[in-house]
Protein backbone atom coordinates (compact mmCIF):
# COMPACT_ATOMS: atom_id res chain seq x y z
CA UNK A 1 0.00 0.00 0.00
CA UNK A 2 1.44 3.45 -0.49
CA UNK A 3 2.69 5.79 2.39
CA UNK A 4 0.55 8.69 2.80
CA UNK A 5 1.88 12.47 2.71
CA UNK A 6 1.12 13.79 6.31
CA UNK A 7 1.12 17.29 7.59
CA UNK A 8 0.83 18.24 10.96
CA UNK A 9 -1.38 21.10 11.85
CA UNK A 10 -1.50 22.83 15.49
CA UNK A 11 -4.95 23.83 16.15
CA UNK A 12 -5.79 27.24 18.14
CA UNK A 13 -8.21 30.10 18.19
CA UNK A 14 -6.11 33.19 17.29
CA UNK A 15 -7.67 35.40 14.70
CA UNK A 16 -10.66 33.83 15.07
CA UNK A 17 -14.40 35.14 15.25
CA UNK A 18 -15.63 34.74 19.10
CA UNK A 19 -18.47 32.91 18.02
CA UNK A 20 -17.59 31.01 15.31
CA UNK A 21 -20.81 29.04 15.29
CA UNK A 22 -23.87 28.63 18.10
CA UNK A 23 -26.88 26.12 19.30
CA UNK A 24 -30.48 26.39 18.09
CA UNK A 25 -32.95 24.00 19.86
CA UNK A 26 -34.51 21.62 17.61
CA UNK A 27 -37.15 19.11 19.74
CA UNK A 28 -36.91 17.40 23.37
CA UNK A 29 -35.12 13.96 23.47
CA UNK A 30 -35.15 11.47 25.61
CA UNK A 31 -32.50 12.30 28.46
CA UNK A 32 -30.31 8.99 29.20
CA UNK A 33 -27.11 8.33 30.10
CA UNK A 34 -25.88 6.12 27.57
CA UNK A 35 -25.41 6.34 23.91
CA UNK A 36 -29.04 6.83 22.14
CA UNK A 37 -29.27 5.03 18.87
CA UNK A 38 -30.46 7.37 16.73
CA UNK A 39 -29.48 8.13 12.77
CA UNK A 40 -31.06 10.18 9.94
CA UNK A 41 -32.90 8.59 7.46
CA UNK A 42 -33.62 9.14 3.87
CA UNK A 43 -36.28 11.95 4.50
CA UNK A 44 -33.69 13.39 6.40
CA UNK A 45 -35.78 12.89 9.52
CA UNK A 46 -34.09 11.25 12.96
CA UNK A 47 -35.32 8.15 13.89
CA UNK A 48 -34.13 7.02 17.63
CA UNK A 49 -34.64 3.89 19.72
CA UNK A 50 -36.43 5.01 22.90
CA UNK A 51 -35.98 2.42 25.24
CA UNK A 52 -39.66 3.29 27.02
CA UNK A 53 -41.66 3.45 23.59
CA UNK A 54 -39.69 1.73 20.68
CA UNK A 55 -38.94 3.72 17.28
CA UNK A 56 -39.52 6.92 17.34
CA UNK A 57 -39.50 9.38 14.23
CA UNK A 58 -39.01 13.37 14.53
CA UNK A 59 -41.74 15.46 13.44
CA UNK A 60 -41.73 19.12 13.65
CA UNK A 61 -40.31 19.55 17.09
CA UNK A 62 -41.44 16.30 18.94
CA UNK A 63 -41.00 12.87 18.43
CA UNK A 64 -43.91 10.41 17.71
CA UNK A 65 -44.00 6.64 17.25
CA UNK A 66 -43.15 4.30 14.56
CA UNK A 67 -46.38 1.97 14.08
CA UNK A 68 -44.88 -1.10 14.98
CA UNK A 69 -41.99 -0.15 16.42
CA UNK A 70 -42.45 -1.31 19.87
CA UNK A 71 -39.78 -3.94 19.25
CA UNK A 72 -37.56 -1.41 19.09
CA UNK A 73 -36.53 -0.11 22.07
CA UNK A 74 -33.14 -1.14 22.28
CA UNK A 75 -30.68 -2.18 19.45
CA UNK A 76 -29.10 -0.98 16.93
CA UNK A 77 -28.94 1.32 13.61
CA UNK A 78 -26.91 0.36 10.59
CA UNK A 79 -27.27 1.64 7.17
CA UNK A 80 -27.78 -0.02 4.32
CA UNK A 81 -26.14 0.17 0.68
CA UNK A 82 -28.87 2.99 -0.49
CA UNK A 83 -28.80 5.08 2.57
CA UNK A 84 -32.11 3.26 4.04
CA UNK A 85 -31.94 2.41 7.64
CA UNK A 86 -31.00 -0.97 9.22
CA UNK A 87 -33.06 -1.95 12.32
CA UNK A 88 -31.41 -4.25 14.85
CA UNK A 89 -33.59 -5.49 17.93
CA UNK A 90 -32.24 -6.90 20.94
CA UNK A 91 -34.96 -8.17 22.45
CA UNK A 92 -36.29 -10.57 18.87
CA UNK A 93 -32.36 -10.80 17.34
CA UNK A 94 -33.96 -9.74 14.15
CA UNK A 95 -32.59 -7.15 11.02
CA UNK A 96 -34.96 -5.43 8.82
CA UNK A 97 -35.05 -2.24 7.10
CA UNK A 98 -36.80 0.81 7.58
CA UNK A 99 -38.34 1.43 4.05
CA UNK A 100 -39.29 5.78 3.17
CA UNK A 101 -43.11 4.73 3.90
CA UNK A 102 -42.16 3.58 8.01
CA UNK A 103 -42.93 0.23 6.34
CA UNK A 104 -40.51 -2.87 7.68
CA UNK A 105 -38.57 -5.19 5.32
CA UNK A 106 -37.42 -7.93 7.46
CA UNK A 107 -34.03 -9.63 6.09
CA UNK A 108 -33.97 -13.14 5.88
CA UNK A 109 -33.38 -15.85 7.88
CA UNK A 110 -32.92 -14.21 11.24
CA UNK A 111 -29.55 -13.82 12.21
CA UNK A 112 -28.00 -16.79 14.30
CA UNK A 113 -26.30 -14.92 16.89
CA UNK A 114 -26.61 -11.27 18.72
CA UNK A 115 -25.12 -8.08 17.09
CA UNK A 116 -23.70 -4.70 17.64
CA UNK A 117 -23.59 -2.94 14.75
CA UNK A 118 -24.95 -4.05 10.51
CA UNK A 119 -24.51 -2.73 7.19
CA UNK A 120 -25.58 -3.20 3.72
CA UNK A 121 -22.48 -3.28 1.40
CA UNK A 122 -22.34 -2.42 -2.29
CA UNK A 123 -22.67 -5.97 -3.22
CA UNK A 124 -26.12 -6.56 -1.78
CA UNK A 125 -24.77 -8.38 0.96
CA UNK A 126 -25.26 -7.57 4.90
CA UNK A 127 -22.63 -8.20 7.41
CA UNK A 128 -22.95 -7.78 11.27
CA UNK A 129 -20.54 -7.32 13.78
CA UNK A 130 -21.03 -10.46 16.61
CA UNK A 131 -20.62 -9.64 20.07
CA UNK A 132 -16.97 -10.87 20.83
CA UNK A 133 -16.18 -12.24 17.40
CA UNK A 134 -13.28 -11.21 15.25
CA UNK A 135 -14.84 -11.74 11.60
CA UNK A 136 -18.44 -10.37 10.82
CA UNK A 137 -20.84 -12.76 9.88
CA UNK A 138 -22.33 -12.33 5.98
CA UNK A 139 -25.45 -12.94 4.62
CA UNK A 140 -24.60 -13.07 0.68
CA UNK A 141 -26.75 -11.49 -2.25
CA UNK A 142 -30.37 -13.98 -2.18
CA UNK A 143 -28.60 -15.63 0.31
CA UNK A 144 -30.33 -18.46 2.42
CA UNK A 145 -28.20 -18.05 5.37
CA UNK A 146 -25.44 -16.88 7.32
CA UNK A 147 -22.14 -17.26 7.34
CA UNK A 148 -18.48 -16.70 8.50
CA UNK A 149 -17.21 -13.78 6.15
CA UNK A 150 -13.87 -14.61 7.42
CA UNK A 151 -12.84 -10.93 7.12
CA UNK A 152 -12.27 -8.32 10.19
CA UNK A 153 -14.35 -5.77 8.48
CA UNK A 154 -15.98 -3.20 11.10
CA UNK A 155 -16.97 0.14 11.31
CA UNK A 156 -18.82 1.10 7.99
CA UNK A 157 -19.21 4.28 6.64
CA UNK A 158 -21.87 5.07 3.81
CA UNK A 159 -21.14 9.16 2.74
CA UNK A 160 -23.60 10.96 0.77
CA UNK A 161 -21.88 10.12 -3.08
CA UNK A 162 -22.96 6.15 -1.95
CA UNK A 163 -19.35 5.40 -1.35
CA UNK A 164 -18.70 3.08 1.05
CA UNK A 165 -15.61 3.16 3.28
CA UNK A 166 -14.96 0.57 6.22
CA UNK A 167 -12.02 -0.60 8.84
CA UNK A 168 -10.52 -3.68 7.93
CA UNK A 169 -7.44 -5.75 8.64
CA UNK A 170 -5.36 -2.47 10.25
CA UNK A 171 -6.37 -0.46 6.99
CA UNK A 172 -9.10 2.15 6.06
CA UNK A 173 -10.36 0.61 3.05
CA UNK A 174 -13.02 1.78 0.02
CA UNK A 175 -15.13 -1.00 -0.54
CA UNK A 176 -16.07 -1.53 -4.05
CA UNK A 177 -19.22 -2.55 -6.26
CA UNK A 178 -18.47 -6.19 -5.20
CA UNK A 179 -17.37 -5.87 -1.95
CA UNK A 180 -13.51 -5.67 -2.73
CA UNK A 181 -11.42 -4.06 -0.55
CA UNK A 182 -9.03 -1.13 -1.66
CA UNK A 183 -6.72 0.23 1.28
CA UNK A 184 -6.34 3.73 1.18
CA UNK A 185 -4.61 4.55 4.79
CA UNK A 186 -3.18 2.22 7.48
CA UNK A 187 -3.93 2.57 11.21
CA UNK A 188 -0.28 2.04 11.74
CA UNK A 189 0.38 5.70 10.25
CA UNK A 190 -2.86 7.08 11.33
CA UNK A 191 -2.95 6.68 14.99
CA UNK A 192 0.30 4.07 15.60
CA UNK A 193 -1.98 0.86 14.76
CA UNK A 194 -4.77 1.39 17.50
CA UNK A 195 -7.78 0.47 14.67
CA UNK A 196 -10.22 -1.12 17.44
CA UNK A 197 -10.73 2.48 18.61
CA UNK A 198 -10.34 4.69 15.20
CA UNK A 199 -13.29 5.38 14.01
CA UNK A 200 -14.55 6.95 10.82
CA UNK A 201 -16.42 10.53 11.82
CA UNK A 202 -17.81 11.12 8.46
CA UNK A 203 -17.02 13.07 4.87
CA UNK A 204 -17.28 16.62 4.26
CA UNK A 205 -18.44 18.34 0.59
CA UNK A 206 -14.97 17.71 -0.24
CA UNK A 207 -14.89 13.88 0.06
CA UNK A 208 -12.03 13.75 2.71
CA UNK A 209 -13.00 11.34 5.53
CA UNK A 210 -12.46 12.50 8.82
CA UNK A 211 -10.88 9.78 11.65
CA UNK A 212 -10.90 10.28 15.25
CA UNK A 213 -9.34 8.32 17.74
CA UNK A 214 -11.08 9.12 21.54
CA UNK A 215 -8.66 10.05 24.36
CA UNK A 216 -5.81 11.24 21.61
CA UNK A 217 -5.22 15.46 21.14
CA UNK A 218 -5.00 14.73 17.25
CA UNK A 219 -7.80 14.49 14.68
CA UNK A 220 -7.06 13.53 10.70
CA UNK A 221 -8.32 14.24 7.74
CA UNK A 222 -7.92 11.74 4.56
CA UNK A 223 -8.01 12.95 0.99
CA UNK A 224 -8.58 9.06 -0.31
CA UNK A 225 -8.12 10.54 -3.75
CA UNK A 226 -4.69 12.23 -2.96
CA UNK A 227 -3.91 9.30 -0.72
CA UNK A 228 -2.74 12.59 1.99
CA UNK A 229 -3.25 12.80 5.46
CA UNK A 230 -3.50 15.74 7.42
CA UNK A 231 -3.51 16.05 10.98
CA UNK A 232 -5.02 18.69 13.40
CA UNK A 233 -4.12 19.07 16.61
CA UNK A 234 -6.24 20.00 19.78
CA UNK A 235 -4.92 22.72 21.53
CA UNK A 236 -3.47 22.60 25.40
CA UNK A 237 -3.93 19.20 27.12
CA UNK A 238 -7.41 18.73 24.87
CA UNK A 239 -8.54 15.22 24.09
CA UNK A 240 -11.30 14.49 21.35
CA UNK A 241 -13.81 12.68 23.28
CA UNK A 242 -16.20 12.29 20.41
CA UNK A 243 -16.54 13.60 16.64
CA UNK A 244 -19.01 14.19 13.78
CA UNK A 245 -18.77 15.05 10.33
CA UNK A 246 -21.26 16.14 7.80
CA UNK A 247 -20.59 18.32 4.10
CA UNK A 248 -21.37 21.58 6.48
CA UNK A 249 -18.52 20.69 9.05
CA UNK A 250 -16.34 18.78 11.15
CA UNK A 251 -18.02 19.15 15.06
CA UNK A 252 -15.45 17.34 18.09
CA UNK A 253 -16.49 16.93 21.27
CA UNK A 254 -13.69 18.04 23.58
CA UNK A 255 -12.32 17.00 27.00
CA UNK A 256 -10.48 19.02 29.15
CA UNK A 257 -8.31 16.70 31.75
CA UNK A 258 -6.84 20.07 33.70
CA UNK A 259 -10.88 20.95 34.14
CA UNK A 260 -12.32 17.61 35.66
CA UNK A 261 -12.72 16.31 32.03
CA UNK A 262 -15.37 19.51 31.05
CA UNK A 263 -16.73 19.01 27.81
CA UNK A 264 -16.79 21.28 25.16
CA UNK A 265 -17.56 22.15 21.40
CA UNK A 266 -14.88 22.80 18.71
CA UNK A 267 -15.99 23.59 15.17
CA UNK A 268 -13.56 22.03 11.69
CA UNK A 269 -14.53 23.48 8.97
CA UNK A 270 -14.09 22.08 5.58
CA UNK A 271 -10.55 23.25 4.39
CA UNK A 272 -9.86 25.00 7.36
CA UNK A 273 -6.17 24.33 9.66
CA UNK A 274 -7.72 24.60 12.95
CA UNK A 275 -10.14 23.87 15.14
CA UNK A 276 -12.68 26.94 16.92
CA UNK A 277 -14.49 26.56 19.89
CA UNK A 278 -18.08 27.95 20.10
CA UNK A 279 -19.73 26.06 23.27
CA UNK A 280 -18.83 24.83 26.62
CA UNK A 281 -21.21 22.04 28.23
CA UNK A 282 -20.08 21.21 31.47
CA UNK A 283 -18.65 18.19 33.76
CA UNK A 284 -19.73 14.94 32.66
CA UNK A 285 -21.23 14.65 35.68
CA UNK A 286 -23.38 17.29 35.85
CA UNK A 287 -24.37 17.00 32.04
CA UNK A 288 -24.06 12.98 31.41
CA UNK A 289 -23.93 11.73 28.17
CA UNK A 290 -23.45 13.87 24.84
CA UNK A 291 -23.70 12.48 21.47
CA UNK A 292 -23.15 14.21 18.04
CA UNK A 293 -24.72 13.19 14.79
CA UNK A 294 -24.81 14.87 11.54
CA UNK A 295 -27.93 14.52 9.32
CA UNK A 296 -28.36 13.97 5.09
CA UNK A 297 -27.81 17.58 4.39
CA UNK A 298 -24.02 17.64 6.14
CA UNK A 299 -25.71 19.75 9.39
CA UNK A 300 -24.46 18.39 12.61
CA UNK A 301 -26.00 18.18 15.83
CA UNK A 302 -25.81 17.77 19.36
CA UNK A 303 -27.79 15.34 21.66
CA UNK A 304 -27.73 15.77 25.28
CA UNK A 305 -29.70 16.37 28.40
CA UNK A 306 -33.10 15.79 26.51
CA UNK A 307 -32.31 18.18 23.67
CA UNK A 308 -31.39 17.64 20.14
CA UNK A 309 -29.63 21.01 19.11
CA UNK A 310 -28.69 22.35 15.44
CA UNK A 311 -24.89 23.52 15.08
CA UNK A 312 -25.53 26.56 13.23
CA UNK A 313 -22.47 28.57 11.33
CA UNK A 314 -22.41 32.38 12.49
Amino acid sequence: MRGLGVVVVLAGCGGAPESPAHLEEVADVPDIFQELPAAFDNNNTLVVMDGNTGLRRLSGDRLVSIPNGSQFSFGSIGIDRDGALLLGSSSTGQLVRLEDNDAFTTIDPLPPQTFSRSAGLPSGAYHIVVFGAVTTLMLPPAGVAWEDSMRQLDRTLRTSDGTTYAIENGDVVRLEADDAATPIASCAEIAGGTCPNLELAGADASGHVHLALPGSQTLHVLDPSAGSLREVTMPGNLEVADMVTGAVNGLVLGSDPDRNDERSLWLLEEGSTQVLRFATLGNPNQIGFVQLLADRNGSTYVLSQGKLQLVVLD
